[in-house]
């Protein structure tokens, strides 16, 4: 029995359609899991091992409703790699001498810090006295002092070849992928401010203190 033309087409038709499902699995496969599956051999390798341990550190899965605006999220975790790379901590190798503590305690404080200037960019986004998105909050003119220096400004993370600022580079872009994901508990009761622990700012008095750490002290406007 033959097929008439209307089968053909209609078979064709199915052909292509499968065919038009198979190469958009196959291009989500390659865009949304392969980038992951890098992190989770990471993981898996224990080549950062100190991030592994994120159990120990208060991340809950919830995300802000504020963050659900973000489209051009390759943008948005630039700004966040950035501005924790150059405001938080980092670690080298024996740091852990100079606060006399071991290293897997140190590099948990790390990035414990690392979540608070995290909150204190959340908070800000959250305030109405601050820019509403991510990125105009870390590049607002004269709040972070990195911001203002043109080498850090215009420098490019993914080309550094130094083997400890990669290894800092890599736990902060992992942590970034997990604070887009699930978000970060404030552990800053609320805080919108910090500074250096070996500096005294003028301003720190108009405000009230809320958290200290190895690196710094975090204020908020009112008391919490």
């Amino acid at each position: 029995m033959k097929k008439t033309n209307g089968e053909f087409e209609s078979f064709n038709s199915f052909l292509l359609n499968g065919l038009i499902i198979f190469m958009v699995s196959t291009l989500m496969l390659v865009v949304l899991v392969l980038p992951y599956k890098n992190y989770d051999n990471a993981y898996a390798k224990k080549e950062i091992p100190e991030i592994s341990k994120m159990s120990s550190v208060p991340i809950p899965p919830v995300i802000p409703k504020w963050k659900n605006k973000y489209k051009n999220t390759s943008k948005i975790l630039d700004c966040f790699i950035k501005n924790v790379y150059h405001e938080g901590p980092r670690y080298y190798k024996g740091l852990e001498n100079k606060f006399e503590i071991s290293r897997h305690e140190l590099e948990k404080e790390i990035i414990l810090e690392r979540i608070r200037i995290v909150n204190v960019m959340n908070n800000r986004v959250k305030n109405s006295n601050y820019p509403n998105d991510l990125c105009s909050v870390v590049y607002q003119y004269k709040q972070f002092s990195w911001t203002l220096e043109k080498s850090k400004k215009n420098m490019n993370l993914r080309i550094i070849n130094n083997p400890w600022e990669k290894y800092n580079i890599e736990q902060i872009r992992i942590l970034s992928k997990l604070w887009l994901v699930y978000g970060f508990k404030d552990i800053t009761s609320g805080s919108l401010f910090y500074h250096t622990t070996w500096s005294s700012p003028r301003w720190r008095h108009a405000y009230n203190m809320t958290e200290t750490s190895l690196w710094h002290h975090f204020y908020a406007k009112e008391e919490v």
